[in-house]
């Protein structure tokens, strides 16, 4: 935790000296499931965070969602290599920026990743996905599924997502789900990486001011935390300890799934 005292060193230094503030932590925790078929990412040096929520059962949902946050990173590591085969074969959208085609072209490659490996026991495995990375001023955003991303800003929780949900798609099209059945339809995901023709991530870029904290998270955690509790424990911690806080929140609050939260404040 933030704020406590480190062990004594070898050499006698850093006695009683307070732990320096990370940019951003990661936490994930298996709440009452069997087992956690989250995966989190929080890479300070590439500037790349990553939250994915395996779909399709034991065991395959722990190995899509693995495999989506490995491949996603191994993009766009690579891609700072100018001579990489991600790097010459990344498709720049010209109605788009560079930064957004990376991260496209770095979800789908995540795809087609658990694509192969739909086979035998991980036949029905998918995942969700909710990517950001920061670069230059500008928060780039990629997400398939129902895993969300927030930015807090002078007190102010903004989602910056929109859920790849029955109930949003049913919205969209104009015939929406009675009220009633809003719950029990809200964890109907109708996009997800590993399933064909159903894949396609939603782009976004915002600005990244200094002191804005982003927040990724999976359903486990936004599906029973209401947003006025999210922004107050992301508003009263650094970056370890919110994380920490808004698992546990979630946990308390009887949440039935997998919870995940990565939280990166800018500096």
């Amino acid at each position: 935790m933030l704020g406590t005292l480190e062990l004594l060193a070898r050499d006698g230094s850093a006695v009683g000296r307070p732990r320096q503030a990370r940019a951003s932590h990661a936490a994930t925790h298996v709440g009452r499931r069997e087992d956690n078929q989250d995966s989190v990412l929080a890479d300070d040096e590439t500037r790349l965070y990553v939250v994915a929520d395996g779909l399709g059962g034991r065991p395959g949902g722990a190995v899509a969602s693995k495999l989506a946050v490995d491949e996603v990173s191994r993009v766009v590591r690579r891609c700072s290599d100018v001579t990489s085969e991600d790097t010459v074969q990344l498709r720049i959208d010209l109605h788009r920026s560079p930064e957004e085609s990376l991260l496209e072209h770095a979800v789908r490659s995540a795809h087609r990743a658990v694509i192969r490996r739909r086979e035998g026991e991980y036949a029905e495995m998918a995942t969700t996905v909710a990517a950001l990375h920061l670069t230059g001023g500008i928060a780039v955003i990629a997400h398939v599924g129902d895993s969300r991303v927030y930015r807090l800003r002078r007190g102010l929780l903004e989602l910056l997502t929109r859920d790849h949900s029955l109930v949003n798609e049913r919205q969209d099209a104009g015939t929406p789900l009675p009220p009633e059945e809003h719950e029990s339809h809200s964890h109907i995901v109708m996009r997800a990486l590993g399933v064909l023709r159903s894949a396609e991530p939603d782009l976004r870029c915002v600005a990244a001011q200094s002191g804005d904290t982003f927040l990724l998270c999976s359903d486990g955690l936004h599906g029973v935390l209401p947003e006025t509790r999210i922004a107050e424990l992301l508003g009263r911690a650094e970056p370890e300890l919110a994380a920490e806080r808004l698992v546990w929140s979630a946990y308390a609050a009887n949440s039935q799934d997998n919870i995940s939260a990565v939280v990166v404040r800018v500096p």
